[in-house]
């Protein structure tokens, strides 16, 4: 009598959770370990499976073998590529958790091997980024502007006696701004205060105050073009020298014309940004 023999199933192993990775923080910094998500690998429940015995004789009816049990074991989590200690390079970097799956008995239930801990969104990927800092969104505070803190003479007076030239005067203005950091992954809403230097070429013919009997002060005009700025504030060479009376016009329209109209003119006050760099 002959027979021959296959194997049926009479359950499998089924996953009796939902496997899942939860993703990872969006940010990461150079120098620093990776962080890791949390993974929850698949727990399968025990199946079994039977030999199925059929024979050549009709008066030997087919026949099912005793079930055999069989289990699926999960390895540790492993990750594809592997994960560095720490990360060297800022960029992206994306790799797979997996799990290897034994079969208890790899000859009626073959071992799965190597799966992805969620099949449906297999990749999980780091966003790295250097702790250098960075300067966002300056903006000019609601109702602020670019204030004049700083009016003098530009270059050294050529001449002599009463009469003086000089090669043009130069105007610095101030603003506090507000703006934003990004220091590695860390943002920051701050403010500091910027300068504005601009220096207008241009002749200017003056005199020296207190020469001869002289005695007039800085002119009236100048000083209502300044606003706000006082007397200390104005570089020691212009409260020397009288403006001859037609350049005061040109003097006036420079300060009028060259406030700065961007939160980003000119340079943080002392050349340190708010932001530390």
């Amino acid at each position: 009598m002959n027979w021959t023999r296959k194997v049926n199933p009479v359950t499998y192993p089924i996953s009796t959770n939902d496997p899942f990775v939860v993703s990872a923080d969006s940010c990461e910094t150079v120098g620093s370990a990776p962080n890791l998500p949390n993974v929850y690998p698949p727990i399968y429940q025990p199946g079994s499976k039977h030999k199925h015995y059929t024979f050549d004789c009709s008066q030997n009816p087919a026949t099912n073998g005793p079930p055999v049990a069989i289990t699926f074991t999960v390895g540790s989590v492993y990750w594809n590529p592997h994960l560095p200690a720490q990360w060297t390079n800022a960029g992206s970097f994306s790799s797979t958790a997996s799990v290897y799956v034994t079969s208890s008995d790899p000859t009626l239930c073959a071992s799965p091997g190597w799966i992805a801990v969620d099949p449906n969104d297999p990749v999980t990927t780091w966003n790295i980024v250097t702790t250098n800092c960075s300067e966002n969104n300056l903006t000019l505070p609601s109702g602020s502007q670019w204030q004049l803190i700083g009016l003098g003479f530009a270059g050294e007076p050529a001449g002599g006696g009463v009469a003086y030239q000089f090669d043009g005067f130069t105007m610095t203005y101030s603003a506090t701004i507000d703006l934003i950091c990004i220091c590695g992954c860390t943002t920051n809403q701050t403010s500091g205060t910027r300068d504005f230097s601009y220096t207008q070429q241009e002749t200017i013919e003056c005199y020296n105050v207190g020469s001869n009997g002289i005695t007039v002060a800085l002119p009236t005009e100048i000083m209502g073009a300044i606003g706000e700025l006082i007397a200390s504030q104005i570089a020691d060479n212009i409260p020397t020298y009288g403006v001859d009376a037609s350049y005061l016009t040109d003097i006036v329209n420079a300060i009028n014309a060259n406030i700065p109209t961007t939160a980003s003119a000119g340079a943080w006050q002392g050349g340190i940004s708010p932001c530390g760099n």
